[in-house]
């Protein structure tokens, strides 16, 4: 039993090694307590001029997010990895995983988060207020979704 939750655990730490290696950094921001959701911004472009913009809400239970206790609207920086067929002009979907589930390091989870450029983050607020209320997990296609 021992070594079957040792290798489980072994592989669970490659795979999140490997996910924020090779991921893309993305803006996120808190959206609900109780649960906790956090809403991502992300484009499913591959290789393509055209944009495919996604909202991809998730939850996760975060005690704290650059060192403080988190609220509605507090920004948190994710990295995402994709899917999808490569041979088409856009992926089908982005696995977000918050910062900081890969490091305790406060100040990494800061440098994280400045490294998101001031666009992203306003294109988040943009989208975002497109999203039906209450918030819900899932992933939302911008292109999908009524202008309001």
């Amino acid at each position: 039993y021992f070594l079957f939750v040792a290798g489980g655990v072994y592989f669970r730490w490659k795979w999140l090694k490997g996910h924020f290696y090779e991921g893309d950094t993305n803006p996120g921001v808190v959206v609900s307590l109780n649960p906790m959701l956090i809403a991502v911004s992300a484009d499913l472009t591959f290789y393509n001029p055209k944009e495919w913009p996604v909202i991809k809400i998730i939850k996760y239970n975060l005690p704290a997010i650059c060192g403080k206790k988190p609220k509605v609207g507090t920004r948190v920086a994710t990295v995402g990895l994709y899917s999808g067929d490569t041979s088409s002009d856009r992926l089908d979907d982005i696995v977000p995983i918050p910062v900081e589930c890969a490091t305790d390091d406060v100040e990494e989870q800061i440098r994280c988060l400045q490294q998101i450029p001031a666009g992203d983050w306003k294109r988040l607020k943009r989208d975002l207020a497109r999203i039906p209320k209450p918030y819900r997990k899932g992933m939302y296609k911008m292109w999908q979704l009524r202008r309001r």
